[in-house]
């Protein structure tokens, strides 16, 4: 096999690599969006594998002068595909981040309600209302 066929099949596997990345962003999005939590898990894993598998590619890529005229398309296919993992790790980034906010404001607001010692329900007005334990059955 030539270098440049060499180098060729090489960008090929990081192409292929690389529509596994986007793949699988793509589930992760889904995931969050669906608030699948349970999912999420597996997630980091196979991208941590793909992301080594990307990088040993690109060190043996680096061997080659990917100048020529042949390597272009399959370089700038590539780069776009990057661009575009990248945005979505971005976008997925941001829905994580917002989550744990939330989760964070939730969590808050339940250990005020657990230091109060007592369930806050709220009136027919929207007005809170302390409801402590009466110890009193109401029958029908």
């Amino acid at each position: 096999m030539s270098n440049s066929e060499t180098a060729l099949d090489l960008l090929g596997q990081q192409l292929q690599r690389l529509n596994q990345l986007q793949e699988l962003l793509l589930v992760e999005q889904k995931i969050l969006s669906e608030r699948k939590l349970d999912d999420l898990s597996a997630i980091p894993p196979k991208k941590n594998d793909i992301l080594r598998q990307l990088q040993a590619g690109d060190q043996a890529l680096a061997a080659f002068d990917l100048k020529a005229q042949q390597f272009q398309r399959h370089l700038a296919k590539a780069k776009a595909m990057l661009q575009l993992c990248k945005q979505l790790n971005e976008d997925n980034g941001k829905s994580i981040a917002l989550a744990m906010t939330s989760i964070g404001r939730i969590h808050g607001v339940m250990s005020k309600i657990g230091q109060q010692g007592a369930s806050t329900t709220y009136t027919a007005q929207g007005g809170k209302s302390q409801i402590g334990s009466s110890g009193n059955v109401v029958s029908v």
